[in-house]
């Protein structure tokens, strides 16, 4: 399924991700035509125990995550999956599943590189600060888990 170019750059203004990326960066971005991927509702993006170093964007759709059989998040455009094996190269420790067809923006370390200096910088930026918040999130969780026991 072919997703027309100008649908894609309104989709990615409308992700906070890339919110402080220019128009020409986030051109640039969406050159490599397979960076975007459709997966049908029930494909998986990501599968556990696999391992590789794809990072994956949700632009569209929605998608569950499972550990050991158990749905134990889900995320929504906006949000990103598989950063661990992204940057630290670890066999994928959950398994990513479409609920509706989903489409996601798909980066591995060869595609990154690809980038220009500049937007990797950007990217990289505004994926530790997201990381940051989603460890302090979970230390929060994990203290209120603590009081109540």
């Amino acid at each position: 399924m072919e997703i027309p170019r100008r649908k894609l750059l309104d989709v990615l203004n409308r992700i906070d991700l890339f919110a402080d990326i220019s128009a020409g960066d986030k051109e640039r971005l969406l050159v490599p035509r397979h960076i975007v991927k459709v997966f049908p509702q029930s494909d998986s993006l990501i599968q556990a125990g696999d391992s590789d170093d794809n990072f994956y964007i949700l632009l569209a759709g929605k998608a569950g995550i499972y550990k050991a059989g158990q749905r134990v998040a889900e995320v929504t455009p906006g949000d990103f999956v598989g950063e661990m094996g992204f940057i630290c190269g670890e066999p994928r420790t959950a398994t990513v599943t479409a609920d509706m067809d989903v489409i996601a923006m798909c980066l591995d370390n060869k595609a990154f590189a690809g980038l220009p200096s500049g937007l990797r910088e950007k990217i990289k930026d505004r994926l530790i600060g997201a990381l940051v918040k989603r460890v302090d999130s979970l230390n929060r969780q994990l203290a209120q888990y603590k009081a109540g026991a």
